[in-house]
């Protein structure tokens, strides 16, 4: 007796919808879905393509599924819970519920079946910023940055952890190296500027306002700013 396959075509039809936003071919992909589960009743596969069709009502045509799409990943999950993406679009989902405890748990898990997937690490580190736990989010921002060294924004994330642990001399060293790796980024200049007026490195600050005109000549503010220091090394 050959085995029976469940083909794929739930995923594919989704694709062409988020391509195209045709909702046409969501509807296709729930035909599929349904019938990969008539195929093999109880299998993740089918409960986790319902899933995604239902987050894409919910996200790409404003319907109001998110509470299925959170049941049919939750079923997947249960089928099969070594699967990271169903944790992990399940933590998205609770995320945008303002769930945080439970998209934490989500992601949590997720990064335990994938160690090495940097969406995780960087969901988790900015979970436990908003929460306050600089701890957990130094390990894991660290271990973002170990995984992928050549993207700026997890130094960056380092760096506003060091800033909110007291710690501005970490924290402009992060920044530095976040914009050592863009040149053009804003944000890594303005973090660089406040780390710099924290740690009181009144050189480094000058260096950053002179930056930040040469990019943005009409900020009043900055000018304002550089007088400020240049009186300030005079008092010192």
């Amino acid at each position: 007796m050959k085995p029976r396959i469940v083909t794929n075509y739930a995923k594919v039809y989704l694709q062409k919808a988020s391509n195209t936003n045709d909702e046409k071919w969501i509807q296709k992909a729930f035909v599929h879905a349904g019938n990969s589960l008539k195929v093999i009743p109880e299998h993740f596969v089918g409960f986790f393509h319902f899933g995604m069709i239902y987050q894409m009502l919910a996200e790409k045509f404003n319907r109001p599924t998110i509470d299925q799409a959170i049941d049919f990943y939750s079923k997947a999950i249960e089928m099969d819970p070594f699967q990271a993406q169903f944790h992990g679009n399940l933590g998205f989902l609770y995320l945008n519920k303002g769930n945080t405890d439970r998209a934490l748990e989500e992601f949590y898990q997720a990064y335990l079946i994938r160690p090495a997937t940097v969406t995780y690490l960087e969901r988790l580190t900015n979970i436990y910023l908003q929460k306050g736990e600089m701890e957990k989010a130094l390990y894991f921002a660290e271990k973002a940055v170990e995984i992928n060294p050549a993207e700026p924004v997890y130094y960056n994330n380092l760096g506003a952890i060091f800033l909110k642990k007291g710690m501005p001399d970490k924290a402009i060293e992060s920044f530095k190296k976040a914009l050592e790796l863009s040149q053009n980024g804003q944000v890594y200049l303005e973090n660089l500027t406040n780390a710099c007026l924290s740690a009181g490195k009144y050189e480094e600050l000058l260096d950053c306002y002179k930056k930040l005109i040469e990019r943005n000549p009409s900020v009043a503010d900055y000018y304002n700013n550089v007088g400020v220091i240049y009186k300030k090394k005079t008092t010192i």
